[in-house]
């Protein structure tokens, strides 16, 4: 029997998410909150609530980015930051339910840079 992809996410420690290369649930993703139609990741042990866009779900913990080049862009968990944020990219104002990207010692966020 051939093993199933897994992948252990920041986001959702206590168990391996799963990989489906064809996820038709609907489900909202924890990073971008879009519905999920396609390759994902979930955790079964938890029904399928934490999941993600396989983009999503292996997105970098920390990068360069040229929109902001003082410094890394480190991604964040939703609820690091109980207030709500404005994306300096696209000026929305976000809360905690997306995973947010800030950077390490500015005030500068946005949504995840995917």
């Amino acid at each position: 029997m051939e093993q199933q992809q897994q992948l252990q996410h920041f986001i959702h420690p206590n168990h391996p998410l799963l990989f489906n290369p064809d996820d038709r649930r609907g489900y909202p993703c924890w990073g971008c909150d879009e519905s999920i139609y396609g390759p994902s990741y979930s955790c079964k042990e938890c029904g399928g609530v934490y999941s993600h866009h396989k983009s999503c779900a292996e997105l970098p913990l920390k990068l360069h980015h040229p929109l902001h080049p003082i410094h890394p862009l480190i991604l964040f968990p939703p609820w690091r930051h109980q207030r709500n944020y404005k994306c300096e990219l696209c000026k929305a104002y976000k809360g905690n339910t997306l995973i947010g990207v800030l950077a390490a010692t500015s005030t500068f966020t946005s949504h995840a840079l995917l």
